[in-house]
């Protein structure tokens, strides 16, 4: 999976949000009945729509799961510091 998610990051650059990049870290196959990605990084809350469905549409195509239903999942990383008060 993070292959995959390192392929598409390349083919179609992440977006910015408040002049930062949105950096999708890694992708792991959830541990559920139907088919689910969980993708992790930074401000992945920030993700555009637009580019959540590109991610979906990628892997379907990479992975060749046309007809299969897969659902992605952001998850974005706590902030190691936040509990410091910075």
């Amino acid at each position: 999976m993070h292959d995959r998610l390192n392929g598409a990051l390349d083919d179609h650059q992440h977006p910015m949000s408040n002049n930062r990049r949105i950096k999708p870290t890694f992708a792991q196959q959830a541990k559920s009945d139907s088919l689910s990605i969980i993708i992790h990084g930074n401000q992945t809350d920030k993700l555009p729509s637009s580019y959540e469905k590109y991610l979906k549409n990628y892997f379907i195509d990479k992975l060749d799961l046309v007809g299969i239903p897969i659902k992605i999942t952001l998850s974005t990383q706590k902030n190691p510091f936040d509990w410091m008060g910075f």
